[in-house]
């Protein structure tokens, strides 16, 4: 049962006075979430497998794998731009197995984009557009 102190003189339901926390914490809430939606979104990452890189034109041609849906679906042909600034990497097992680091750990070291071809696979990150920002490239084991 509602007390006296809950309704003014005629009645009428008085509303519960909101604090300054509650009001600092749903401003806060809202100016983060429109930083949030300004921010640059960081970069979108592919993977698949090499079809063709043109160094003269500065492109590399890949396959990635998506969901099947029906029939014709499944393999999209993505071209990416590379520019002297995508960080390309090949990234292979270590050599030795040093128990300090993970079983099967991995190693990569800097490659140059001519050292890409056909066949590769390759997980690209691009940096908002159709640029690569990075190539992360690992070979077929023969």
């Amino acid at each position: 049962m509602p007390t006296r102190s809950d309704h003014d003189a005629g009645g009428t339901p008085i509303a519960a006075p909101v604090s300054r926390r509650t009001i600092a914490l749903l401003l806060t809430l809202a100016v983060a979430g429109t930083l949030r939606a300004a921010a640059p979104t960081s970069g979108t990452r592919h993977s698949g497998q090499v079809v063709a890189v043109d160094s003269a034109a500065g492109t590399l041609r890949f396959e990635e794998m998506l969901g099947w849906t029906g029939p014709g679906t499944g393999i999209v042909d993505r071209t990416v731009r590379l520019t002297p600034a995508t960080d390309v990497r090949l990234v292979e097992r270590a050599a030795t197995l040093d128990p300090e680091r993970w079983p099967n750990a991995c190693q990569e070291h800097r490659i140059g984009l001519d050292a890409l071809r056909p066949g590769d696979f390759v997980t690209v990150t691009t940096g908002g557009d159709d640029t690569a920002v990075a190539l992360e490239i690992m070979r077929p084991e023969r």
